[in-house]
């Protein structure tokens, strides 16, 4: 019975270091398999991302809710931590082979690669929104019509939690709306305003 004892004791210990080691490879060092890499990059950014974890909509109103009463945060700050990330995600892409991955990986490695390169590429333009576009208010895609978009559409109320942070994210709404505010002003006084007809057709959507 002891060497029993013993042998399953070996098992399980063998267990946790194998486990251990697959954990550390798939969420912070090099994952086995170039998806899994993908995989995570993308949960790194949705998990910043409150109102993206909302469309997605796996956990909101659960137990590991901690999101669906917040709103993305806006901020040059924000921008920054967005480039840097970028920059963190083409290292770790470029850190595998392509020649070695599957013509569908690497179909999803220039994809991704080209992507996260398009989106650092606007760095370079400092006088960007702090959402990265000329302008933040705008008729057809502005944080005026796609806030409340989304409050109307993606975020459902099923239960009583969904329904306090959804109050919640009401209540955000105000300091977004401040900080893009002071952000439109930090461009006009780079130069950059919006033309009149983008103004006031925005104004008619408020």
């Amino acid at each position: 019975m002891r060497v029993f004892w013993r042998g399953l004791g070996a098992v399980f210990l063998l267990v946790l270091i194998v486990g251990g080691y697959f954990a550390y490879t798939t969420v912070w060092g090099t994952p086995l398999k170039f998806n899994w890499l993908l995989n995570r990059q993308a949960v790194s950014y949705v998990f910043d991302h409150p109102e993206a974890l909302t469309q997605i909509g796996a956990i909101d109103g659960t137990w590991f809710d901690f999101h669906s009463g917040k709103l993305d945060p806006y901020s040059l700050t924000e921008r920054q931590d967005g480039y840097d990330r970028a920059r963190k995600f083409i290292s770790e892409i470029k850190a595998w082979d392509r020649s070695k991955l599957a013509p569908q990986e690497q179909l999803s490695y220039d994809i991704a690669l080209w992507t996260y390169q398009r989106g650092l590429s606007e760095e370079k333009y400092p006088w960007l929104s702090a959402g990265g576009n000329a302008y933040q208010v705008n008729p057809a895609f502005g944080i005026q019509k796609e806030l409340p978009n989304f409050l109307l559409n993606s975020h459902q109320i099923t239960n009583t939690r969904l329904a306090r942070h959804y109050a919640d994210r009401l209540r955000a709404i105000a300091g977004v709306m401040d900080a893009v505010t002071a952000d439109i002003d930090r461009q006009a006084k780079l130069g950059v305003i919006a033309p009149d007809f983008l103004i006031d057709n925005s104004v008619d959507q408020m």
